[in-house]
C-alpha cells in the first residue's frame, strides 16, 4: 500500500519576503506587474521584460521570475531567480532607482530561498539543496530566516530520498523552534520513511499538542497507526481529515488512502 503522506517536500514561490524589500521601489508599477503576473502570467513576464529593458533592474526581475513560475515554468525561474541573486550581490542589474544596498543579505537569501522552491516544484531537489545551502551562507547561522531555510533545505533532501540528512536540518530548525508544529511534523513524516517509527511516534504526538485536529498531522498519525496494523485508528484519523477538512490537500490524500486499505480488505461475502 502506498501511503500518502504530509507535504514534506511541497513548495511555494510566493516571494513575499522580496516583495516587501522590492516595493520600495517603484512600488506601484512593480504592484501592478505581480498582480499581472498572478492573473496572466505570459502577460506579466512581457511587462517585466519591457521594465528590465528601460532598466527596471532587480524589481523588473523579481516579477519576471514570479511571472514564469505562475506559468509553470518552474526552471526557468528558479534560473531566473539565482541569475537575479548573483546580480545583486555583484552590484549589477540592479536598476538605477533602487535603493537597494548590493550586499543586503536578507534580500540575497530570500532569492535563493524562491529559488529553491521553484527548484522543488521543477522536481529537481538537488538543486534545491543547493539553492538553500546558498542561502544559508548569506545569513547568521541562528536567525530566523535561517530556520526557514533549514526547514526548506529539510523538504528537498527529502524529495531526494535522503532522509537523514532531512532529519539534521530539522533537528537544528526545531532546537531554534520547538514550538512550530510543521517541523515536527516533518520530522515525524521523515523518521517513518527511515522506519524510525518511535521516533515518528513522539514527533507526531507533540505536534498534535500543539495543534489539536491539525489535518497534515492527523493523516501522518494514520499512516503510523496504519504501519502498526492499527486499521481502525488508522481509518478513524483519515475519515476526521476527510470530514472536517474535505477541501485540503490532506483530505485528498486521506481519501485515497482509505480507499487503499479498503483494496486490501478481503471481501466478507467471499468464501
Amino acid at each position: 500500500m502506498v501511503l500518502c503522506v504530509p507535504s514534506l517536500a511541497q513548495a511555494q514561490t510566493s516571494g513575499a519576503s522580496a516583495r516587501d524589500d522590492l516595493a520600495r521601489v517603484g512600488k506601484g508599477r512593480y504592484d501592478h506587474c505581480l498582480e499581472v503576473a498572478a492573473r496572466t502570467p505570459s502577460e506579466g513576464f512581457a511587462m517585466g521584460l519591457r521594465w528590465s529593458d528601460e532598466g527596471g533592474g532587480l524589481p523588473a526581475r523579481h516579477c519576471m521570475a514570479l511571472a514564469l513560475a505562475n506559468d509553470g515554468r518552474y526552471d526557468a525561474a528558479a534560473i531566473e531567480l539565482e541569475s537575479a541573486a548573483e546580480n545583486l550581490r555583484a552590484g549589477s542589474g540592479i536598476g538605477a532607482a533602487t535603493p537597494i544596498d548590493r550586499a543586503d543579505p536578507e534580500l540575497l537569501a530570500d532569492l535563493y530561498a524562491q529559488a529553491g522552491n521553484a527548484w522543488l516544484l521543477a522536481e529537481k531537489p538537488l538543486k534545491a539543496y543547493e539553492a538553500f545551502s546558498q542561502g544559508l551562507v548569506e545569513i547568521p547561522a541562528m536567525s530566523e530566516h535561517a530556520m526557514e531555510l533549514r526547514v526548506d533545505r529539510a523538504r528537498a533532501s527529502a524529495m531526494a530520498g535522503d532522509y537523514d540528512l532531512s532529519i539534521e536540518d530539522l533537528n537544528v530548525a526545531y532546537s531554534a523552534a520547538p514550538t512550530r508544529m510543521d517541523i515536527l511534523l516533518y520530522r515525524a513524516s521523515a523518521h517513518r520513511a527511515l522506519d524510525n517509527i518511535d521516533a515518528a511516534w513522539v514527533d507526531i504526538e507533540q505536534a498534535l499538542r500543539l495543534q489539536p485536529g491539525q489535518p497534515d498531522a492527523l493523516l501522518e498519525r494514520g499512516n503510523l497507526n496504519l504501519l502498526q496494523g492499527r486499521t481502525d485508528a488508522a481509518r478513524a484519523d483519515w475519515l476526521a481529515v476527510a470530514t472536517h477538512y474535505p477541501e485540503s490537500k490532506a483530505a485528498v490524500a486521506a481519501r485515497l488512502n482509505i480507499e487503499q486499505m479498503d483494496m486490501l480488505v478481503e471481501d466478507p461475502s467471499e468464501p
